[in-house]
């Protein structure tokens, strides 16, 4: 896999953690919030 397309692949994790993110502290799931949010970062 050529390295754009690896990079636009942790691209779209990164923001499938961030809307977790956003679904889990809408449900007041706040540890889930938590850890999908870092998740995100570190992806980024």
């Amino acid at each position: 896999m050529p390295i754009h397309e690896e990079v636009e692949a942790w691209f779209r994790f990164a923001e499938e953690d961030i809307r977790v993110a956003a679904l889990t502290l809408r449900e007041g799931i706040y540890t889930q919030t938590c850890f999908h949010a870092q998740q995100a970062v570190e992806k980024l």
